[in-house]
């Protein structure tokens, strides 16, 4: 699956934009919505930027931010069809 629109809300920051769904759907709290955005951002190497808003980042490097954005709720379809080259996730 490639991302060609990214659709993150223009108005909330890289953090928010993933917390959101695990608060929405999965009924989560704030604090560990918080950890687990935290934890999927960090996966795709933009923990650094968790505070920008998608307006300030270049196209490829909002990318990671929806990848974990569309994973928050960890669907197990999803993983199957991720592409290695999409994000970069540290190995070790």
């Amino acid at each position: 699956m490639v991302f060609q629109r990214f659709n993150l809300f223009p108005h909330m920051t890289a953090l928010t934009n993933v917390m959101e769904a695990p608060m929405r759907v999965r009924k989560m709290n704030k604090s560990p919505a918080d950890a687990w955005a935290r934890t999927l951002l960090s996966r795709g190497g933009v923990q650094d930027k968790a505070g920008a808003y998608p307006a300030q980042r270049a196209g490829g490097r909002q990318r990671p931010a929806a990848i974990a954005r569309a994973t928050a709720i960890a669907p197990r379809a999803f993983a199957t069809f991720c592409s290695p080259g999409i994000v970069r996730i540290p190995r070790g």
